[in-house]
C-alpha cells in the first residue's frame, strides 16, 4: 500500500489549481502501476524543492483537496468525501497547523471555493462521512465497507456483516392478532414493517398465506436504502453510501444471494416499500409522490431490521430473530401477546413502516425543481 498526499504537489499557498493539473497528469501512469516523479515544494524557503519519486503499491490511497476532481474520478475505485461545516474545518486546521496556516486561510479557502464551483467531488464519492457528528470517522468507514463497491475489498476492511444477520432466539405460541402484537412491539422503534397474512384461515395450495412477518429496528438509524430521482443512497449513522441511479441493481447488490440462515420460513434482511414512481427506471414518466408543500415521498425505501418475528399460521408457532440479545420487554410481549389492537385504525395487509401508511418517519425529501 502506498499513500500519495496531494499536499506534496501543492506549490505554495496558491498552488491548488496547478496541483490538480499535475495530479491528473500522473494518474494514468499510477493506474498502470508505474512510478511517477514530481517536484516538491520547500515550504520553509517558499520555492521548488527536490524531485520526488513515487512508487505505487497494489493499493494507492490518495488524500487531499483535489483527489476527486472531475477529471480524476474515472481512475478512482472508491472515493470518500469527508464533510464538515466551514467553522469546524477552520478550527481543526488552525489547531493542527497553528500560526503557520492563519495568514493564508482566506487565500486557501478562496481556491477551495473555486475548485468546488468547477468540480463535483462529493457527487463522485462512494461514501460521504459527516465528521462533525462522528468522533471516529474510521469506524464509519469500517461499518460502511460491506456496502461499498468491489474496489474497496483489497483494503481489507471488515464490516459487521456477521453481526447483521438476525439469529434465532426463541419460539412461542402464535398470537391471535398479529397486528395487535405489531402495534405493541413498535410503539417506540421509528422503523418497523408489518407484512400480515389476513387470509391465514383460508386454504391456499401454494401456501402464500402461511406466514406473517413483523420486522423493526431498535436502533434510531438502521441501514436505510432510499431511492428518488437523484439516485439511490444508503444512510448509515453519520455516513451516506452513494450507490448510483439503479435502485433494483443496488438492492440486488445488498440482498444476499443465498439464505443467510437455514430456516424453513422466510427471513428478510431488508424490508420496506416500492412506489409506482420507480417506473422511471424502465423509461416511464418522471413522477413524484408529493407529501406536503415542497416535500416528496421517496420512490422506495428499505431498512435492515435488527429484530424479526415470523408467525407460522399453519403450525401456530412464532419465531424471534435478532442481531443482539433481545430486550426483556420484547420477550415478555411475545410470551404474552395482546389479543386486541389499541388502535382500531391500524391498516392491515400492507407493508407498513410504523402505523401510518407507507412511510418511514423523518425521511421525506425535497421535491426536484
Amino acid at each position: 500500500m502506498a499513500v500519495l498526499r496531494l499536499e506534496d504537489l501543492y506549490q505554495g499557498w496558491h498552488g491548488l489549481g496547478h496541483a490538480c493539473e499535475l495530479y491528473n497528469q500522473l494518474l494514468p501512469a499510477l493506474a498502470r502501476g508505474e512510478q511517477v516523479a514530481y517536484p516538491t515544494w520547500d515550504w520553509a524557503a517558499g520555492r521548488l524543492g527536490e524531485q520526488q519519486i513515487f512508487s505505487p503499491g497494489r493499493i494507492v490511497i490518495i488524500e487531499g483537496v483535489g483527489a476527486l476532481n472531475d477529471q480524476a474520478a474515472s481512475f478512482i475505485d472508491v472515493g470518500i468525501w469527508l464533510d464538515a461545516p466551514e467553522d469546524l474545518r477552520r478550527e481543526r486546521a488552525l489547531a493542527r497547523d497553528g500560526q503557520t496556516y492563519t495568514p493564508f486561510w482566506s487565500t486557501w479557502a478562496d481556491q477551495e471555493n473555486g475548485y468546488l464551483a468547477a468540480n463535483s467531488p462529493e457527487h463522485h464519492a462512494d461514501l460521504v462521512i459527516n465528521t462533525a457528528t462522528l468522533a471516529d470517522p474510521l469506524s464509519a468507514l469500517v461499518e460502511a465497507s460491506r456496502f461499498l463497491p468491489a474496489g474497496s475489498k483489497p483494503l481489507g476492511l471488515i464490516g459487521s456483516q456477521a453481526n447483521s444477520v438476525p439469529t434465532p432466539r426463541q419460539s412461542y405460541q402464535a398470537p391471535a392478532d398479529a397486528a395487535a402484537l405489531f402495534e405493541a412491539l413498535t410503539e417506540r422503534p421509528p422503523h418497523a414493517a408489518l407484512l400480515e397474512s389476513t387470509s391465514q384461515h383460508l386454504e391456499d395450495p401454494l401456501g402464500r398465506n402461511r406466514y406473517s412477518l413483523l420486522a423493526f429496528s431498535t436502533a434510531q438509524q438502521p441501514p436505510l436504502l432510499t431511492a428518488d430521482a437523484s439516485g439511490t443512497t444508503l444512510l448509515l449513522p453519520g455516513a451516506r453510501v452513494q450507490l448510483g441511479h439503479g435502485f433494483f441493481d443496488s438492492l440486488a447488490g445488498l440482498w444476499p444471494p443465498t439464505a443467510p440462515l437455514d430456516t424453513e420460513y422466510p427471513l428478510p434482511l431488508w424490508v420496506g416499500y416500492l412506489g409506482y414512481e420507480l417506473k422511471r427506471e424502465v423509461g416511464a414518466a418522471n413522477l413524484h409522490a408529493h407529501i406536503a408543500e415542497g416535500s416528496c415521498r421517496p420512490d422506495a425505501q428499505f431498512f435492515a431490521p435488527d429484530t424479526i418475528v415470523v408467525i407460522d399460521h399453519q403450525l401456530s408457532r412464532m419465531h424471534l430473530h435478532s442481531t443482539g440479545k433481545p430486550d426483556a420487554a420484547i420477550t415478555i410481549l411475545l410470551g404474552n401477546p395482546p389479543s386486541h389492537r389499541a388502535s382500531a385504525s391500524t391498516p392491515r395487509s400492507a407493508i407498513q413502516p410504523r402505523r401510518h401508511g407507507l412511510r418511514i418517519p423523518g425521511e421525506d425529501t425535497p421535491c426536484p425543481a
